[in-house]
């Protein structure tokens, strides 16, 4: 099986910085360019059982010192 992975171009990526390459535009099912939302409950989605996306990446920059790169707000590009 062939799987292709196609990018939003949502702006500056976050996947460097994330253990396991996770991408809040792909894997948030609210497609949050800039998270976690309020419906975030000890780290699971509100909209299923899926861990939130975006607690993972402020725990992983965090363990990297990369804090102020999550706290920048992200907008996306225009095309």
């Amino acid at each position: 099986m062939i799987t292709h992975e196609i990018c939003r171009n949502c702006g500056e990526c976050l996947k460097p910085y994330t253990l396991k390459n996770k991408c809040p535009m792909e894997d948030c099912p609210k497609n949050m360019l800039n998270g976690p939302c309020g419906g975030v409950h000890e780290g699971i989605c509100e909209l299923g059982t899926q861990p939130c996306v975006w607690v993972h990446i402020l725990e992983e920059m965090k363990k990297q010192g990369k804090l102020e790169e999550y706290l920048k707000i992200r907008v996306p590009e225009l095309k």
